[in-house]
C-alpha cells in the first residue's frame, strides 16, 4: 500500500520514456533484456529482464485460454535467444517441441522451440511414433532399463501403484539381498523362488507377491525396458553441460504414472 500514489497526486499519461525507465530496453548492452509484448492500445514494447528472470521460480498463471502457453513459449524463447540459461522442459501436452495449435484467428499452427532455434535444441521423447508424426523426425526416444529403478522412485508414484509402507520396506529388503539389479531378479521369481527367499528370513510372502504383481503396471509402460543400450538420462545431462536445451516430450504417455 505504501507504493500507491495518495489522493489527488497529480497523473500523467506513461510515455515510452517512462516505459523504458521502468522495464528497460533491448538495446541496454548491460543487461539481457527481451521485448517480451507490449500494454493494449500502445506501442511501447515491455521488456524482461532475463537476468532476474532466471535467478528464482517463477510461474505464469491464467484461466484457460488466456495465451498462458504462448507466454511461456516467448519466455523459453527469451531465454533460448539471450543465452542466459539451460532449459529443461517437461513437455506434458506438447506444446513446445515442434509446433503447437495457434489461438490467433487464421492462424493454425505457431512454430515450436525446435523450428524456430534448431541447433540449440534437442528434442526427447518417451513417444516416439507421436513425436515423428507431429513432424519431429530426430526426436531421442527414452528408455529407462529396469536397473535404474529405484527405492525412492517407487516411494514417488506409491499412490499410482497402490503401495504401502510395508510395500516400499519389502522393495528396501530385496534391494539389500539382490543388489543392483533386484528390480528384474524379482520380477523373474516365481513363487517357490519367493518362499525360498522368505525362508532366509527376508520378508514376507504374501506382502512380496503383492509388490512383484503391482509392480507389473511399471513394465507395461512402453519406455520401461529390461536393458537398453544407451542411457537417455546421461544423454540429456550431456545436452545440458553443453548448453543445450532440451524438451522432454510426454507424447500419448499421459497419466500420472
Amino acid at each position: 500500500v505504501k507504493t500507491i500514489p495518495s489522493h489527488f497526486s497529480p497523473v500523467h499519461e506513461a510515455t515510452k520514456m517512462d516505459f523504458t525507465t521502468v522495464f528497460g530496453s533491448e538495446s541496454d548492452p548491460n543487461y539481457h533484456r527481451f521485448h517480451i509484448g507490449q500494454p493494449l492500445d500502445m506501442d511501447i514494447p515491455v521488456c524482461l529482464n532475463l537476468d532476474r528472470f532466471v535467478e528464482r521460480s517463477n510461474a505464469i498463471f491464467g484461466k484457460s485460454g488466456t495465451g498462458k502457453s504462448f507466454l511461456t513459449r516467448l519466455a523459453l524463447s527469451g531465454i533460448i535467444k539471450q543465452d542466459v540459461a539451460v532449459n529443461l522442459v517437461f513437455d506434458m501436452h506438447n506444446e513446445y517441441g515442434w509446433q503447437a495449435l495457434s489461438e490467433n484467428k487464421g492462424e493454425t499452427v505457431v512454430k515450436g522451440l525446435k523450428q524456430i532455434f534448431s541447433h540449440k535444441v534437442s528434442v526427447f521423447t518417451l513417444d516416439p511414433k507421436s513425436s515423428r508424426k507431429r513432424g519431429i523426425v530426430d526426436a531421442c526416444e527414452i528408455a529407462i532399463p529396469y536397473h535404474q529403478i529405484d527405492i525412492d522412485d517407487l516411494a514417488l508414484i506409491k499412490h499410482e501403484l497402490n503401495l504401502s509402507e510395508a510395500s516400499i520396506e519389502s522393495a528396501m529388503i530385496l534391494e539389500e539381498a539382490l543388489g543392483k539389479y533386484w528390480f528384474s531378479s524379482f520380477l523373474n521369481m516365481g513363487g517357490e523362488d519367493i518362499e525360498e527367499f522368505v525362508a532366509t528370513g527376508k520378508g514376507h510372502a504374501g506382502a512380496l507377491k503383492a509388490l512383484q504383481r503391482k509392480l507389473g503396471r511399471v513394465t507395461r509402460l512402453s519406455y520401461i525396458k529390461p536393458d537398453v543400450s544407451y542411457d537417455s538420462i546421461n544423454q540429456i545431462m550431456r545436452c545440458i553441460e553443453t548448453e543445450k536445451h532440451v524438451i522432454l516430450e510426454f507424447g500419448g504417455q499421459n497419466s500420472l504414472l
